[in-house]
């Protein structure tokens, strides 16, 4: 097996540069055209890898999940060729070979999380997080950092590994579009760990335009909770209201949202409001 080499020539490696900062500045579509040529042109399977690594996740990011996985074959069909026949071991070394293997995981994680394969996604980021600790200390990597550790802790999450998400979440620094979603993720966590003031503060964070609606009514939700732990009972009958608002039946019958309502009021002294709330719970029961 041939041993791990790169050689892009000084004119490659300034139109690879010249590709990366054109895509970071908005011209998705025309680097990844140019890209595509650039693979093609190089001579060595190394960096035929390498830029195929960057191919993969701008197809991802303009949606061709078919196309970024007959990419990441050939990626993997090149580093093969290139004598890294397996991961590579864990290095603090920043050169593309130490790096392929780490980066070849993320790929590979990032398309199964497109293709909606969750649960093989998991397995692949676990393995990427356990495996390659010194290379995810990188400054180079610090950006996608951000993104493995708030992708892996969403994906913990949504295996109702609350405990174990929790620590990828807090040392997550994601990329600004992902915050207030992270924000979410992480008021959960400390919604579960009954850390109410933490919580509140993070779901009030993840608010936004485009949060789906079942999340809000979710955050509405565990925010009313908190708020009443923290004896703050008009915040709370506020957010319970507004979660309300927003959920259908089933959802109002499975928090029993009604019977937080009427609890709180009759706190209150809003005894009338209390009756109210008291007679939705029971029709919604029935």
């Amino acid at each position: 097996m041939a041993a791990c080499k790169s050689g892009m020539t000084k004119t490659e490696m300034r139109r690879c540069e010249e590709l990366l900062a054109r895509h970071a500045g908005g011209e998705r579509a025309d680097a990844l055209k140019e890209l595509h040529s650039l693979v093609e042109a190089v001579s060595s399977p190394i960096d035929k890898a390498g830029l195929l690594y960057h191919e993969v996740l701008w197809l991802l990011e303009l949606g061709d999940v078919p196309g970024a996985r007959t990419r990441f074959e050939e990626m993997k069909n090149n580093l093969v060729a290139g004598g890294i026949g397996g991961l590579p071991p864990d290095s603090g070394r920043s050169d593309l070979c130490a790096s392929l293997g780490f980066m070849a995981l993320f790929a590979e994680a990032s398309i199964l999380i497109a293709e909606g394969d969750k649960t093989k996604a998991l397995l692949v980021l676990e393995d990427l997080v356990l495996r390659y600790k010194k290379q995810l200390s990188l400054r180079k990597f610090s950006m996608v950092r951000g993104e493995i550790l708030t992708r892996f802790g969403m994906l913990l999450a949504d295996e109702n590994r609350w405990l174990d998400a929790g620590p990828f979440l807090e040392q997550a620094a994601p990329p600004k579009s992902w915050q207030p979603v992270h924000s979410y993720y992480l008021g959960q966590f400390y919604y579960t760990t009954r850390d109410y003031k933490k919580a509140g503060k993070k779901l009030k964070d993840s608010f936004n335009d485009s949060m789906p609606q079942q999340w809000r009514c979710l955050a509405h939700f565990m925010r009313g909770v908190c708020e009443y732990h923290l004896d703050d009972l008009e915040g709370a009958k506020r957010e319970f209201e507004q979660s309300a608002q927003c959920a259908d039946a089933d959802y109002i019958r499975k928090y029993n949202i009604w019977g937080w309502l009427e609890t709180i009021c009759r706190a209150l002294g809003m005894n009338a409001e209390a009756e109210k709330y008291h007679a939705r719970a029971i029709q919604t029961v029935n």
